[in-house]
């Protein structure tokens, strides 16, 4: 089973996602003495030396606003293991974007699909929207794509972030494709010019069936914006790329979320031993009091 690969990527615009996500861990006492110890703080209990400082625990907000860019250009004709690739794609983006929550704004941008040879052959075909209507939009949109030319995907992304105002409001760009720009634009200049005036400008890139030339031609895309660059090769790997997208862009935990009780406990207990203090474990209400 081929994996999307991200080996180009180590240090690049996948580490960048990710480090936007703090992971913290803590640990977690057993026993009477923690059940009474976390009743004291439920009440309100002063447990806390005031010169301890509770660590927040920051969230990464999942995209309300994410507008695919896909492939209509004749390359897409081409067979991969599981079928020809708009086949593949067309039945791999209607299952992801299925699984994206009903507040999130989705948007479709098309290119190469209506015209042989033009390099302006690009088409909002749906305007960023809400609703669970707007997914079958998108599906029906993308199921009648005939590949037939060219590969503007520089403008194409372009026009799609244009579309969504993202001089304005963040905007995030999903662009599937199984090529490089063929119109003469310059993929890596128009990443630094939309992430330089965007408000949150952001894009992914799912290079599909590329060689390892083409993709590098397309990581900078990715790099540039905080976004990340997915290699897919085949039916398998075109799902779990998407997913792997979805996972990224939607699944995050809520924003502002607090730190649990226990975290609480970790930090506190941590702080105290920096400062050289003793802990109160004998206290009334604290860790470790049997009694």
């Amino acid at each position: 089973m081929n994996m999307p690969s991200t080996a180009r990527l180590e240090g690049r615009g996948l580490a960048r996602t990710q480090s936007r996500t703090q992971k913290k861990s803590s640990g977690q006492r057993s026993g009477k003495s923690v059940i009474m110890w976390l009743g004291a703080v439920a009440l309100g209990a002063s447990v806390f030396p005031a010169s301890a400082q509770v660590e927040t625990y920051d969230a990464v907000s999942p995209s309300s606003r994410i507008m695919f860019v896909f492939d209509g250009s004749n390359s897409m004709w081409a067979p991969v293991d599981g079928g020809r690739k708009i086949d593949v794609a067309r039945n791999a983006f209607a299952t992801a974007i299925d699984a994206v929550p009903a507040t999130t704004e989705l948007g479709l941008t098309i290119y190469g699909h209506r015209s042989r040879g033009d390099c302006s052959d690009i088409e909002v075909a749906v305007p960023m929207t809400s609703g669970l209507s707007v997914r079958s939009r998108m599906s029906d949109s993308v199921a009648a794509v005939r590949p037939k030319g060219k590969t503007p995907l520089s403008n194409a992304v372009r026009k799609a972030a244009e579309s969504m105002k993202y001089q304005e409001v963040p905007a995030t760009i999903v662009l599937i494709t199984d090529g490089v720009e063929s119109c003469g634009a310059d993929p890596c200049s128009l990443a630094q010019d939309l992430e330089e005036l965007g408000v949150d400008f952001k894009a992914h890139v799912i290079g599909f069936d590329l060689s390892g030339e083409e993709q590098d031609a397309l990581v900078c895309m990715a790099e540039q914006t905080g976004g990340t660059f997915f290699s897919a090769q085949d039916s398998t790997s075109l799902e779990q790329a998407f997913e792997q997208l979805m996972v990224v862009e939607t699944a995050a935990p809520a924003a502002d979320e607090p730190a649990s009780v226990p975290q609480q406990i970790s930090v506190w207990v941590e702080s105290v031993r920096q400062a050289g203090k003793p802990l109160p474990l004998r206290s009334e209400g604290a860790p470790g009091n049997d009694e």
